[in-house]
């Protein structure tokens, strides 16, 4: 079933979505960027239906409410996954909200304290190319991991 959530999110490229690829500001204001987005962004564990893991990817918070973007296929095949914050709290996914098969987006829901969610606020607008950006995220297992580069495609 393909949804679309947020008109804006079939229009962005999924790694701007999920990565929170963010155009860099000036080198002095790099790092306040950093320590502004990295509270939005949390680490996605998926697990079987024993209980094994399966892998894991990256997320963000879109509102208060405690929902979350990430690539779909994060998720595929899992019968459990759970998030975790960046200040290194744990809280099970409890269900899917929207999904964009197309787009390989899925938002999801979970119950959280609002006072551990920071929502990140999403752009309409598409990166151009050659565009200098930010990707902050959770490869490999390795937490809130930052690097810069530039657009190459969109």
């Amino acid at each position: 079933m393909k949804n679309s959530f947020l008109p804006a999110f079939t229009r962005i490229v999924a790694f701007l979505i999920v990565s929170q690829a963010l155009p860099v500001p000036a080198e002095e204001a790099l790092m306040e960027l950093v320590k502004k987005v990295q509270p939005s962004v949390v680490l996605i564990q998926t697990y079987d239906s024993s209980g094994e893991s399966l892998g894991q990817g990256s997320g963000f918070f879109v509102n208060k409410q405690g929902d979350i973007i990430t690539n779909r296929h994060v998720l595929e095949k899992a019968s459990r996954a759970e998030i975790k914050t960046a200040a290194g709290k744990v809280y099970p996914i409890k269900g899917v909200i929207a999904e964009d098969l197309e787009s390989d987006l899925i938002r999801v829901t979970l119950e959280i304290p609002q006072k551990e969610v920071f929502p990140i606020a999403v752009s309409e607008t598409v990166p151009e190319v050659g565009e200098k950006v930010v990707v902050i995220g959770n490869p490999l297992g390795l937490d809130n991991t930052v690097s810069d580069g530039i657009v190459s495609a969109v």
